[in-house]
């Protein structure tokens, strides 16, 4: 992007490298007429760009907002405040689930790209910036704006025409960039422009038509026209004037997403090409890796974390992207921070403070060419990124996409947990949007938080306003210390071993009606199994926790299913609430934001006060979280009305969280069973012969809970499932400092950090389940993991599929027996395989906070009568 003589001026050639300058940690220079700064020392750097960000948070370079304002307003050039505002908005497009979800559209341009090279022939010479930009060009028009473009078959479409100008230069706009990158002032008076006039005019003109037509259809795709819709919506009015200022804002970030996304990715793959090219050694053994990728897929479906799982190919792209970054040079303001400040000072590196407003340049291509951190730097060499070479890296020294807050937001492409500069790291330190938070990866750390210190980290960083949503508030999940140790003293007796006893029964009936259910199918039926699972989990809550007959396996359309449907569903607007709840509580009542759906709320709050006025003018009493409420209810110490509605709202925020986590959590456990069961034919035979050797062994054919206990396989298989797919993948705590603590809470050993009062604690599920540290080959479904013989090896602080410690969830043995009860009548009499509508790659959603797939799960259930022949013999 930038003009050769600016680039030039900065690259290793003309300063970096300069002898004078070898070990100059600053050196003094001119940008254009003013004095700037160019820093060379990694340490300064990670000053700069991270711990010192409020300092130098903005941009020297300044479009003129009334010239240009689709430059000046976009989040890559906007000030402080607009970038701000614009990066927590358009963040969650580039969250990991998102990229997740995107993959098959990226893959399927992929897969255009090879069927348009297989029709030029055996041998042909190709320009290949040109067929890189086409690809590109079909990629972010597909997965940020949400249409289908075809640049790669159809070079003359105006899609492709227009993206290429966003990238081309020529001697006036070179002139313009200069300006706007080195002497801003002047920027207006020659009306200076970043962007061209026609592309920018056909790509708004585009944004306005997909947006009007998507909010016609009422279709949803996850993309960033989804993101200005819902934002549009939030708008305080529809003023024709305040609606075209936001649109306008829009087109701002539309466009540089579409001109960074095109031009970076597309010269990089170029370089990259050229230098295999070169390198047919290092070509060949790329190809090997992919070939094997493919080779080991099913149906030729190349999954998400298989494609991750190719090392070599990051190798690859890694060495591309340091030996010719597609930024060579970054640049800052320094700024003066709020309130009374000392001039910022370059010691220990230099006496100098730096002036307010001073440029500030960071030359990546001179430290990426620098050999005190890369030997024989101009030397194409992937083994530089190996997995037992990449932690030698200096993270300061490798800046292709920047680093801190200003980092460019489409390159989180893997969970922090996993990322290898932090493998040996026991703390990292993260942001939960915009609040400093810590990411806990050592086991032992953990289990001072979860254990040891509970009453340090008793509070979770959820938090809902209980004025607008008080059923969650005040709930047994989220409710603060005192009312949840209350709470759960109070219902800890329903999971007690006794009481799991007598509901067993219970369960095994719903189990039955499940096998009766399946029976009635045919012989080979292809079924959802998510929605029949939710079915049985929904009559097992409904039986043994409210006390009410529910048949939903049999009745899809009865009101108990439907509005518990609606307690685990998450839309657009209910994941922007659960982000403010979860990240941003003091936000939460301003926006009204609330976990459960305020019809199924009423449902199940108005169903638990009709069974309690039902059961105390009958006499009846159960065990259940019903009968509990009853007891209570009478040790109030009056019978005043006030009084009694208030004990009986706690009450239904209990019954909500028990209905909402017992049917989801193991619907969704049963569900990722079964897929790895049908994949994995092996284990499900040796599961199933398990389940007919216990139902052969049970007297009268009614299997008891002891025998049940006893059915250690299937046991291993729900422990591997939960392992793999943890419902909740992250779990999160806020430190707070207890009444009369004077000593801080420090992490030492682990790390010299003593934690402020207030701050996010999270611990990431997926990232310890998966961690080769404690799980060998940890993508392999493997339940001989948690046999008698292995399990004693499992660090109890890797494993946390119900959380652990006194906030572990109350009702996991309960969680436990419905799901191997149900994985187990499933299979009684059938067993499961995969079929064309099964999806073997795995789409999260994104907007869930809890696992869930999008779009459902298929499986082909196959009659063989197992324990049915069981009764003839």
């Amino acid at each position: 992007m930038w003009p050769v003589f600016v680039v030039k001026y900065f690259q290793r050639i003309e300063i970096y490298d300069e002898p004078q300058y070898a070990d100059a940690p600053v050196v003094g220079i001119y940008g254009l007429y003013k004095p700037s700064l160019l820093i060379r020392d990694p340490e300064l750097i990670k000053s700069i760009l991270i711990k010192d960000f409020d300092r130098f948070c903005c941009r020297f370079a300044k479009p003129d907002p009334h010239t240009d304002a689709i430059a000046a307003n976009n989040v890559f050039f906007g000030d402080y405040k607009l970038w701000k505002e614009m990066r927590a908005k358009f963040s969650p497009m580039f969250s990991s689930g998102k990229l997740r979800s995107m993959y098959p559209l990226v893959l399927t341009v992929g897969k255009n790209i090879t069927e348009h090279l297989k029709k030029q022939g055996e041998v042909f010479d190709l320009e290949v910036k040109d067929l890189c930009a086409r690809y590109t060009t079909d990629v972010i028009a597909t997965t940020i704006l949400g249409f289908s473009s075809n640049s790669l078959e159809n070079p003359a479409e105006q899609m492709n025409i227009e993206t290429r100008k966003l990238g081309t230069f020529n001697l006036q706009r070179a002139l313009h960039v200069m300006l706007i990158f080195f002497v801003p002032k002047l920027v207006r008076f020659f009306g200076a422009k970043l962007f061209y006039k026609e592309s920018i005019t056909f790509l708004k003109s585009s944004l306005r038509h997909i947006i009007k037509d998507r909010e016609e259809s009422g279709c949803i795709r996850n993309d960033l026209i989804d993101i200005v819709i819902k934002l549009k919506q939030e708008l305080p009015s529809n003023d024709p004037k305040a609606v075209n200022s936001f649109l306008k804002l829009m087109d701002s970030q539309a466009i540089v997403f579409l001109a960074a996304g095109y031009e970076t990715s597309s010269s990089t793959m170029s370089f990259a090409l050229f230098e295999l090219a070169k390198h047919m050694e290092i070509q060949e053994k790329l190809r090997k890796e992919i070939n094997q990728a493919f080779k080991e897929t099913k149906n030729g479906e190349l999954i998400y974390e298989a494609f991750n799982a190719m090392e070599y190919l990051d190798m690859v792209v890694n060495e591309t992207l340091r030996m010719y970054p597609v930024v060579p040079v970054l640049e800052r303001k320094c700024g003066k921070a709020e309130g009374p400040t000392k001039p910022y000072s370059l010691m220990p590196y230099c006496d100098y403070a730096i002036p307010e407003s001073m440029p500030v340049y960071i030359s990546v291509y001179g430290l990426h060419y620098d050999s005190k951190y890369w030997p024989n730097p101009t030397k194409f060499q992937p083994e530089r990124f190996s997995s037992e070479s990449k932690r030698l890296i200096n993270p300061m020294a490798y800046l292709p996409f920047g680093n801190g807050p200003h980092n460019c937001m489409g390159n989180r492409n893997r969970a922090i947990y996993e990322d290898p500069k932090f493998t040996d790291a026991p703390v990292v330190g993260i942001y939960g949007l915009y609040k400093p938070s810590l990411l806990i990866r050592e086991p032992e750390l953990i289990k001072s938080i979860l254990i040891k210190d509970f009453d340090r980290f008793c509070n979770r960083v959820a938090k809902p306003d209980p004025h607008t949503d008080a059923v969650a508030a005040n709930n047994v999940f989220f409710s603060d210390y005192k009312l949840w140790k209350e709470t759960r003293k109070n219902f800890s007796p329903m999971f007690s071993s006794g009481k799991l006893r007598s509901m067993f029964p219970q369960i095994l009936a719903v189990g039955d009606n499940m096998t009766q259910h399946l029976m009635k199918q045919g012989d080979v039926c292809c079924v959802e199994v998510k929605d029949l699972l939710a079915r049985y989990t929904t009559d097992v809550i409904g039986t043994i926790i409210l006390g009410f007959s529910s048949n939903a396996l049999e009745n899809p359309t009865e009101q108990m299913n439907i509005e518990t449907r609606k307690l685990g569903t998450f839309d657009l607007r209910r994941a922007l609430h659960m982000l403010l709840i979860f990240f941003a509580p003091k936000l939460a009542k301003y926006f009204g934001a609330r976990v459960f759906d305020k019809d199924a709320v009423a449902f199940v709050k108005g169903s638990m006060r009709h069974i309690i006025k039902d059961r105390e003018e009958r006499g009846v009493t159960r065990n259940d979280l019903t009968g509990i409420a009853m007891k209570l209810k009478q040790q109030l110490p009056s019978n005043d009305p006030k009084q009694v509605n208030q004990f009986m709202e706690l009450m239904g925020s209990q019954a909500v969280i028990f209905l909402v986590a017992g049917y989801e959590t193991s619907a969704t456990t049963m569900s990722f069973g079964l897929f790895e069961l049908a994949k994995h034919p092996e284990i499900q035979e040796k599961l199933r012969k398990e389940i007919a050797q216990a139902f052969k062994d049970a007297e009268g054919g009614e299997l008891s809970y002891e025998a049940f206990n006893e059915m250690e396989y299937l046991d291993m298989v729900v422990n591997e499932t939960m392992r793999m797919y943890p419902a909740f993948p992250v779990l999160e705590r806020e430190y707070v400092k207890g009444e009369g603590t004077t000593e801080p809470y420090s992490l030492l050993p682990y790390c010299d950090y003593n934690l402020p009062d207030g701050m996010p604690i999270y611990l990431t599920l997926f990232g310890l389940h998966y961690d080769p540290k404690y799980w060998s080959n940890p993508t392999q479904f493997d339940p001989e993991r948690f046999s008698p013989e292995n399990k004693h090896t499992i660090n109890p602080m890797a494993f946390l599929p119900f959380g652990n410690g006194p906030h572990s969830c109350v009702a996991n043995r309960m969680g436990r027996i419905q799901t191997k009860c149900g994985i187990m009548h499933a299979l009684k009499n059938h067993y499961v395989r995969v079929c064309d509508r099964t999806k073997l790659q795995l789409d999260y959603d994104p907007r869930a906070f809890i696992l869930q797939l999008k779009g459902g799960m298929h499986l082909e259930f196959v009659r063989d009568n197992m324990c049915e022949n069981l009764k003839v013999e």
